[in-house]
């Protein structure tokens, strides 16, 4: 990693494709100067850094002690470039330029669902995600969700008492898992899957982060699943983030006059596909051909 990647995680107009430009321009392990992001007519990332030079000089020593901490054994720093980084997300239209993680990162390489639902789900949303979700981790499918309170919650505990593993992709900071309150849960998680975020160790969650986060929960996964959304929700977010980027949503049926299910029977009259059971998850991972776990679940890829 260098601070080119620091960079473009801080400035917003800074892409990873910037970082690829730069870095083959003046080589590996330059330094962001403002001449040289102005002689590649990267003009807007040359105005934000007039306009933040003070402030990149104080991120740039935060830079070098988040590094250390990471040399430390602390986190881990998955860069853009690196072998490590999660390939379904390099597909993404912004994909990040660092992610850091506590964990098991080699779970990035399984076949993985995320699952995201209300944070005031019903009893029946609940039990069918104990239910469900527990099943598919039981069979090697990691699970994925955000971390909340709610559905998330319901998700990460599903996969954990069924013996499975799952990510908790985190809208701050690794360090300081958020929402406060699902400690256990998140230390649960550091043994037996991964706490993941794009936001530096330190960072104060903002309302902002969770729209960012959504596209990431969305993009990591190879299929979505929509347990309980309103028709105003962070779900739907999510589930519209994931239509964008060409990721299968499958979305859990429940009762009209239901509103948390309101955003949920929309998304069915769009088009999407129905997760009555666990069959119905395992039939759209197998159509999409994520083969890996055929061999070792050959009653339900049948």
């Amino acid at each position: 990693m260098s601070e080119i990647h620091w960079f473009a995680n801080y400035c917003p107009s800074f892409s990873v494709f910037d970082i690829e430009r730069y870095l083959s321009h003046f080589g590996v392990g330059s330094q962001i100067h403002k001449k040289n992001l102005l002689a590649l007519e990267m003009n807007e990332s040359y105005q934000w850094f007039l306009r933040n030079e003070e402030v990149w000089l104080k991120q740039l020593k935060k830079f070098f002690h988040v590094l250390k901490r990471s040399e430390n054994g602390e986190f881990e720093i998955i860069f853009w470039g690196s072998p490590l980084f999660p390939p379904s997300l390099k597909t993404l239209a912004c994909p990040p330029a660092l992610l850091f993680s506590r964990g098991d990162i080699s779970l990035f390489n399984r076949p993985m669902v995320a699952v995201v639902g209300a944070r005031n789900p019903t009893e029946i949303g609940r039990l069918w995600v104990q239910k469900v979700i527990g099943e598919l981790a039981s069979e090697g499918v990691v699970i994925v969700s955000g971390g909340a309170r709610g559905i998330d919650a319901e998700a990460h505990w599903a996969a954990l008492e069924a013996g499975g593993k799952t990510i908790a992709f985190l809208p701050g900071a690794v360090d300081r898992p958020y929402p406060f309150g699902n400690e256990m849960i998140f230390e649960r998680i550091q043994t037996s899957g991964v706490l993941l975020s794009e936001f530096s160790p330190g960072t104060v969650v903002r309302r902002e982060n969770f729209h960012r986060r959504n596209r990431l929960i969305a993009g990591l996964a190879d299929l979505v699943v929509i347990v309980e959304a309103g028709t105003r929700s962070g779900t739907m977010m999510t589930a519209n983030k994931a239509i964008a980027e060409n990721r299968e949503i499958l979305v859990v049926p429940g009762p009209p006059l239901v509103e948390s299910y309101s955003g949920s029977l929309e998304l069915i009259c769009q088009g999407a596909g129905l997760a009555r059971d666990v069959k119905d998850i395992i039939f759209a991972l197998n159509k999409r051909n994520v083969l890996k776990l055929k061999e070792e679940t050959p009653t339900l890829w049948s």
